[in-house]
């Protein structure tokens, strides 16, 4: 039998994938209507987390090993990550994991492979995206409710002026401010 994740399950995972917002600016969610082969997908500022299959439990053929240890299923994913910034994304598919109603996350298990292509760890320049399969050992009695992917935190820097070039007072002295320390 295979599980399948509901709308509103998906858009569950997506929220709890990128936390939301991104600093204050709010999250485009969207539920592909278009596309019958996408589930969904979900915008941060910066990247998309797009999972066109999630399996459970795995029906595709493995490669290793040849069946899951007693107590056992596999599932597997197939997702594709767009990186939508000005500078390069240091993607790793170790970032996404199952999370089951216990709040346990699972991890890649790198001892478990089907025949299509793995997500690659990539370093993805501006406007790339990497699309593979992921693979879960999970005990049969778990109930999967999120695919999470962790993404990188942004960074966010502000060049600075010289002082010469800034508007008003440049130190705390100028500023009439006391220098704490």
């Amino acid at each position: 039998m295979t599980n399948h994740l509901s709308r509103r399950t998906f858009l569950s995972l997506m929220i709890a994938a990128t936390g939301g917002a991104v600093l204050g600016t709010p999250l485009v969610m969207a539920v592909r209507q278009d596309d019958p082969m996408v589930i969904g997908d979900v915008r941060s500022p910066a990247w998309t987390f797009v999972v066109h299959t999630l399996q459970d439990p795995y029906a595709g053929d493995l490669v290793r090993p040849e069946q899951p240890a007693e107590g056992m299923r596999y599932v597997g994913a197939d997702v594709e990550v767009r990186n939508g910034v000005q500078g390069p994304l240091n993607f790793r598919s170790g970032d996404i994991r199952l999370v089951d109603t216990e709040g346990f996350e699972y991890h890649i298990d790198w001892t478990v492979a089907g025949s299509e292509p793995p997500l690659p760890d990539v370093n993805m320049s501006p406007g790339g995206q990497v699309r593979g399969w992921l693979w879960y050992a999970v005990p049969e009695a778990s109930r999967l409710v999120e695919l999470v992917y962790n993404a990188p935190s942004p960074r966010l820097a502000v060049t600075l002026p010289e002082p010469d070039d800034m508007d008003g007072p440049a130190t705390p002295e100028a500023a009439g401010t006391p220098e704490v320390g």
